[in-house]
């Protein structure tokens, strides 16, 4: 996605700052590279279909609770702090007014 539709997309990341770490790539998306699982995309629209995947037991849905859902799996756990804490990988949900989850991202 370009800078320009990305800051479009979620305003408050002009202001936050940010730095864009790599480029977009079509094997996988922002849920496979927070997990380190990056041979496939997740989708929940597309599980069944060949190079897609959406874990067991997860509400098909691109809902904000799904996600969380699909990180409580791999052992993460709410937090109060986005402050980075030594030995702890964070990752950040962000959602459109709606509550559809729209992207993630893994704190470096």
């Amino acid at each position: 996605m370009p800078r320009e539709e990305l800051e479009e997309s979620f305003p408050g990341l002009k202001t936050a700052g940010y730095e864009i770490k790599s480029e977009a790539d079509n094997k996988y998306n922002c849920i496979a590279w927070a997990l380190n699982h990056t041979s496939q995309f997740w989708d929940p629209g597309m599980s069944g279909v060949r190079g897609y995947y959406w874990p067991p037991g997860v509400p098909k849905t691109d809902t904000i609770e799904s996600w969380i859902r699909i990180f409580e799996i791999h052992g993460y756990s709410k937090c109060d702090s986005s402050e980075l804490e030594v030995g702890f990988d964070k990752v950040a949900i962000y959602s459109d007014p709606d509550g559809i989850a729209m992207h993630v991202a893994r704190q470096l």
